[in-house]
């Protein structure tokens, strides 16, 4: 959406620094988060038995939870917190199988990624990066649901976030990473990669997507950044109906209209009917 890129970047607008509390959708994704990358973190952690995991877990969750959680330990949260932790305790625990099971040697968490590329510089942090003895590497987008939406997401080669985690990370080592989601309330794991996971089906996309992924990245940029250097902004908001000018190029990404709880510059763009 380069009207919410063009607000947030450029223009540099920023919603209220007043105490917003988080809604349970967040909460509960960051805490989960915060959870597996301190586990990660500990030495030798990722070759721990499942058993280990868990006694880690039942020691350090209230104490995770009071720092950063704080909201669920309020009079009538009781329910959500025990549901939490149920929850949550079983989904880190599939997990972390699901890593062993693989034949991981290190498991990075929050592993910053940085590199020049043809859309200027690009840098962020993988939730999990996942090293193997034969040198190979996956990276993991952890998300706290939305199997049906990641599932789609890398059958229709649309993993932006992840295409862009493989890119510099293919920079730096040389070659593609296998790339993947766990839903963290769903203890699901998605991936491409045949036979990564024992037990996990791969979700049905060709061989190199990612690479063909980035490619696209590359040409929507492109397509992109001309409109912007000639003053047209689009808006891309549900509702508005398409023009030749926001038909993208055939090698390009599909225009994705992203939802609205995302975007805090809504009323900017204008309403009625006019």
């Amino acid at each position: 959406n380069p009207f919410h890129w063009v607000l947030r970047y450029p223009a540099a607008l920023r919603t209220s620094a007043l105490l917003d509390l988080p809604d349970d959708f967040r909460l509960l994704g960051n805490l989960a988060h915060r959870a597996v990358e301190q586990l990660y973190s500990q030495n030798g952690s990722s070759l721990w038995p499942i058993a280990q995991v868990l006694v880690w877990f039942d020691a350090n969750v209230d104490r995770i939870v009071a720092e950063e959680g704080a909201v669920l330990l309020m009079p009538g949260r009781r329910a959500d917190l025990v549901g939490f932790r149920l929850r949550f305790r079983d989904s880190l625990a599939r997990l972390h199988g699901h890593l062993l099971a693989s034949g991981v040697v290190a498991v990075m968490p929050e592993l910053a990624v940085a590199g020049d590329t043809p859309l200027g510089r690009l840098q962020g942090s993988c939730d999990l990066m996942l090293a193997y003895a034969s040198r190979r590497h996956a990276v993991i987008d952890m998300k706290w649901s939305g199997t049906k939406k990641y599932r789609e997401k890398l059958a229709s080669q649309t993993h932006v976030q992840l295409g862009i985690y493989g890119k510099l990370q293919q920079m730096a080592v040389g070659s593609w990473p296998a790339v993947g989601y766990y839903l963290l309330r769903e203890a699901e794991m998605l991936t491409t990669a045949p036979g990564l996971f024992p037990g996990v089906r791969a979700v049905d996309a060709p061989e190199g997507s990612t690479e063909q992924l980035w490619q696209r990245i590359e040409a929507t940029w492109a397509w992109r950044q001309q409109q912007i250097a000639g003053g047209s902004i689009e808006l891309v908001l549900d509702g508005l109906e398409a023009t030749p000018e926001s038909t993208p190029p055939a090698d390009a990404l599909l225009v994705e209209t992203l939802s609205a709880r995302y975007n805090p510059f809504g009323n900017l763009a204008g309403w009625g009917a006019e």
